[in-house]
């Protein structure tokens, strides 16, 4: 992909279009992506016991990159979640396997002078290098009575 970039001269006027250069975009961190499936839903109920777990796939793309963007959306202000990447291994040692890529832990959501943070990204390379790819994802506190929520999770290219 490329797009035109306009170029100034050292008073910053800008240069005529004519002249502007096309710039390739691959390979940098701008996320231009496609987005992998849609938005995944990360429930837990009233009540769950600390490391609930909830299993979250994605389906290998057809091209796969070497770089993603991995955003999630926490909105609990009582726990913490652990979110273990795996990569699907199948028909390895006579079974399907997990392969464990990485493990992350997302805060939970927090106020800092008046901002709310409940939204976090991570940047992952080596997904989808056996077939799907799982993300398992526990709640590090139990739940209240009135405790339970959904969070969201996101995969883009990069």
């Amino acid at each position: 992909m490329s797009t035109l970039v306009k170029i100034q001269d050292k008073n910053g006027t800008p240069i005529d279009e004519t002249n502007a250069l096309p710039v390739s975009l691959y390979g940098s961190n701008i996320v231009l992506g496609t987005q992998i499936g849609t938005d995944q839903a990360v429930a837990f109920a009233n009540s769950a016991a600390a490391n609930t777990q909830v299993n979250v796939d994605f389906v290998k793309p057809t091209v796969v990159r070497n770089r993603y963007k991995l955003a999630f959306y926490n909105p609990s202000t009582i726990t913490d979640l652990t979110v273990k990447i795996m990569s699907v291994a199948l028909s390895f040692g006579g079974g399907t396997r997990y392969d464990l890529i990485d493990t992350i832990v997302i805060p939970k959501s927090q106020a800092i002078t008046g901002t709310t943070i409940d939204s976090y990204t991570k940047f992952v390379e080596g997904l989808f290098v056996g077939t799907d790819l799982r993300l398992v994802v526990s709640n590090n506190t139990a739940l209240g009575a009135a405790e339970g929520f959904t969070g969201y999770i996101r995969l883009r290219e990069v």
